[in-house]
């Protein structure tokens, strides 16, 4: 499982390339012959994610409903962001 990305540090580790849950290779989009355009964040790739206000995999089960979408990325273009 790779790291989860608090809204705050989102700029930083993307610019970074730290986001290890999606800058590894992805089977998935070499399976469909589309590694070229996705399955990592790079400059030039489509990219589909969610920036979350608190890493829900840390945080009592009870408290997830609490959490925020700070933004939310589709086909390399932010559609959301607080």
């Amino acid at each position: 499982m790779g790291a989860m990305v608090r809204a705050e540090d989102a700029d930083l580790l993307l610019a970074n390339g730290n986001v290890y849950t999606v800058t590894r290779k992805q089977p998935k989009a070499y399976a469909a012959f589309e590694e070229e355009d996705k399955g990592s964040i790079e400059v030039g790739k489509l990219a589909d994610f969610t920036v979350l206000s608190r890493d829900i995999m840390k945080i009592p089960e009870s408290e997830i409903l609490e959490t925020q979408n700070e933004m939310t990325v589709i086909g390399g273009e932010i559609i959301h962001s607080r």
